[in-house]
Formats: C-alpha cells, sequence, structure tokens
C-alpha cells in the first residue's frame, strides 16, 4: 500500500521561507548599521560641541581683555583631532567684544559653532 498524504513542506516552500527571512534580516542589518552611524556622528558633534564650550571658558577666565583678530589652534577632545578657530569682532559697545569659536574636523567639515560676548570691567 502506498500512501498518497505526505507530511511536512515541499523544498520550493523551504526556499522561499528562507529568501524571505533572509530579506527582512539584510533590512534589520542596514538599519542597525545606520542607527550606528548616526549615534558615531552625534558623539563627534557632543565632543565638539565640549571644545567649542572650553574655548569660550578659556577666554572668559583671562585676566586681561582678548585681542580682536582670528585664532586657529589645535583642541582635541576624547583623542578626537578638533581645530578650533576663534573670531574676536569689537562691537559698537567699546566694553564688549563677539566671540565666535568653530569646531572644524580633519576634513574641515563644521561640526559645531558657538557665539558668545566678552565684557571687559566697567569703571
Amino acid at each position: 500500500m502506498i500512501r498518497s498524504r505526505c507530511d511536512g513542506f515541499t523544498l520550493v516552500e523551504v526556499l522561499i521561507a528562507l529568501a524571505i527571512a533572509s530579506v527582512a534580516l539584510i533590512t534589520a542589518l542596514k538599519t542597525f548599521s545606520h542607527a550606528a552611524d548616526l549615534t558615531g556622528a552625534a558623539h563627534e558633534r557632543f565632543l565638539a560641541s565640549l571644545s567649542a564650550e572650553n574655548t569660550l571658558h578659556e577666554i572668559w577666565v583671562m585676566a586681561a581683555a582678548p585681542s580682536v583678530g582670528e585664532v586657529s589652534a589645535a583642541c582635541p577632545q576624547a583623542e578626537q583631532p578638533f581645530v578650533c578657530q576663534r573670531s574676536i569682532v569689537a562691537t559698537p559697545h567699546p566694553n564688549f567684544f563677539r566671540i565666535e569659536v568653530t569646531v572644524r574636523d580633519g576634513e574641515s567639515r563644521i561640526l559645531a559653532r558657538r557665539i558668545g560676548f566678552y565684557s571687559k570691567e566697567m569703571p
């Protein structure tokens, strides 16, 4: 006696299920990879922001008024090789200076920019 009923899946059904599962897994992998890239970029911008804030604070705690002009200097943060460019501009009021700090990475991309003001002591 020969059985006409078969239990289980055919090879074609198994291959189709594997193809669907592989497409889903590849999509999930790309999504996680993109999220990791975004997290790394956000961390880099955060560190650049810290460098900009540190540069502003260094100027604010100076005993003498800063000199007007532009200066670029290395401002590494957590082993990231950032370059801080500070620009100090006189304002219409003689006791105030406008300070702009721009932080760039090694590829000259602007990662952070902070603007502050410095006040000389009033007589």
